[in-house]
């Protein structure tokens, strides 16, 4: 992460505040740059450009843009498969948003992960507040719970879809 966990509030936009007009590609990349910045290593590659978007139509994981314009819900589909990819296979993640988006509609499904990622980003950030100083092995040990926890989430995804 860009920022120290200590040092740093993650917060997605919800619903409500994602843009009501439509976008062209450039202006969608450009917000969700943004929006993901915190989220993104210096060092690490591109997480979303226009050949990503355009493989993602193309793959049918999210919908086609009507005349080349991007609403509300292709950002949302964007930020979660952004966020997701690293522990994540794209098929999976379809997979996932695809049986939530059969009984709740995309909005209510976007929000939900909004909420769930930012509690168990607090989570970790308030175990490294508390921890202070008593503990030298500390970023191991954060690291480490990070680690596991994001493998045993992958494993247990697969075994729920």
């Amino acid at each position: 992460m860009k920022d120290e966990p200590t040092g740093s509030v993650f917060v997605l936009p919800r619903w409500e505040a994602l843009p009501e007009l439509d976008l062209y590609m450039d202006q969608l990349i450009s917000l969700l740059e943004k929006y993901l910045a915190p989220l993104i290593d210096a060092d690490q590659d591109k997480v979303i450009s226009r050949a990503i978007i355009n493989n993602y139509v193309k793959l049918k994981i999210i919908p086609a843009p009507v005349k080349k314009r991007y609403t509300r819900e292709h950002i949302a589909y964007l930020i979660i498969l952004c966020t997701l990819k690293s522990v994540l296979p794209l098929p999976v993640i379809s997979k996932m948003l695809e049986t939530r988006l059969q009984s709740q509609s995309v909005d209510v499904v976007y929000d939900c992960f909004c909420d769930i990622a930012e509690k168990r980003m607090r989570q970790i950030t308030e175990m490294v507040r508390t921890a202070g100083d008593d503990s030298a092995n500390l970023p191991f040990e954060a690291a480490l719970l990070s680690a596991t926890g994001a493998y045993l989430a992958q494993y247990l995804t697969k075994q729920f879809l």
